[in-house]
């Protein structure tokens, strides 16, 4: 590639080819200097005659067979992608489904529509789902948190109580106010623990599958490591 400077501003890189059409159509002159990686210094465009005599362009064609055979090679030994079909570790058997895609398959949605003695109508909708989707279904998400917020209403509760009635109310109301911020807090605490724990139950049922043929259980990591 030739790069020419003119003014002391320096032209990108052109082909041999570029430079010589430059030449004839007066787009380059021979007051301008070119310069090409392997020479020490820059040459004035007149010097480019005498240049070219030592200098041996690639043919169009030599040009373009040098590049196929260059993206020829760099795609022989590029690595293919290893590609790793579902299938069980115990058994070998590719008749194998996701936990995920088994439970999908295995539950359908309904709408059902009763009518009363009276003449009512009553709208009712659900899902049922087979043996096999039921044991595949995910993970449920603990509620366990809920009785930290129902002692969070005792409390205010009491709170209310103690300023209701006379006596020592400011034991009370502070005791009262101690029990539910301590419940609040244990139930914002346990909550963000269950979201934790259920999304990495999460995660971990979706990677699961299981073996149509043995009924083994195993994750993809399992299966390529087999």
């Amino acid at each position: 590639m030739f790069k020419i400077s003119r003014d002391g501003k320096v032209m990108g890189d052109y082909t041999f080819f570029e430079v010589v059409d430059g030449l004839s159509d007066s787009r380059f002159t021979g007051s301008d200097y070119f310069w090409t990686p392997g020479m020490k210094d820059w040459l004035r465009l007149h010097d480019f005659a005498e240049f070219n005599q030592s200098f041996k362009p690639p043919t169009e064609s030599n040009s373009t067979n040098e590049k196929s055979s260059a993206t020829d090679n760099s795609n022989e030994n590029r690595p293919k992608p290893r590609q790793v079909e579902p299938h069980c570790p115990t058994c070998h058997s590719r008749s194998v489904q996701s936990f995920e895609m088994g439970y999908a398959s295995g539950t359908r949605q309904f709408e059902s529509v009763g009518f009363s003695s009276r003449g009512r109508a009553s709208y009712r909708t659900g899902h049922c789902s087979t043996l096999l989707a039921s044991s595949l279904s995910p993970p449920d998400k603990s509620s366990g948190s809920v009785i930290y917020l129902i002692f969070f209403v005792l409390g205010l509760i009491g709170l209310y109580l103690s300023l209701t009635f006379p006596g020592n109310t400011l034991i009370y109301s502070a005791s009262a106010v101690s029990f539910s911020g301590f419940c609040f807090w244990q139930w914002g605490k346990s909550t963000a623990i269950e979201d934790a724990e259920y999304q990495k139950a999460m995660e971990e049922w979706k990677t699961q599958w299981f073996c149509k043929k043995c009924g083994a259980i195993f994750t993809l990591k399992e299966a390529e490591e087999d």
